[in-house]
């Protein structure tokens, strides 16, 4: 009975199975260096767009504090200098910009630059908080 060879003699099958946990260990990698920043952007972006939608109930500095402290709880690496606040009469806009440098082996780096911009109308803001 012929008995099928997964490998030829050469040994190319093993250098192809080789390259290919190479390349999957490479993604994997990959992965796990950008997708947490990615995520935090996502989930902090949700947190300050719903501040925007609060923002009638606190007043400037108050809304400062409550986003920087948002930022904290994903570690999010921004200073107060980062997030603009904008108020106007009718509508608030809120601006978030920061950067991510993530380091890999060999000395290299990469910086991942991530913004969020959000609006919303004010309500009535007879009740501000400070």
């Amino acid at each position: 009975m012929a008995h099928k060879r997964f490998f030829d003699n050469s040994g190319e099958g093993r250098l192809r199975v080789l390259f290919w946990i190479c390349l999957l260990a490479a993604a994997v990698y990959a992965g796990y260096k950008f997708a947490p920043p990615l995520v935090a952007y996502h989930l902090f972006k949700t947190e300050v767009q719903d501040e925007a939608k609060l923002a009638h109930m606190y007043g400037d500095e108050k809304l400062l504090v409550r986003i920087m402290d948002k930022a904290r709880g994903w570690d999010i690496p921004i200073g107060s200098d980062d997030i603009k606040i904008n108020r106007y009469k009718d509508e608030i806009f809120i601006s978030v910009h920061y950067s991510v440098t993530l380091d890999f082996p060999g000395g290299y780096s990469k910086e991942l630059f991530y913004g969020i911009d959000a609006r919303a109308p004010l309500k009535d803001t007879t009740s501000i908080a400070h």
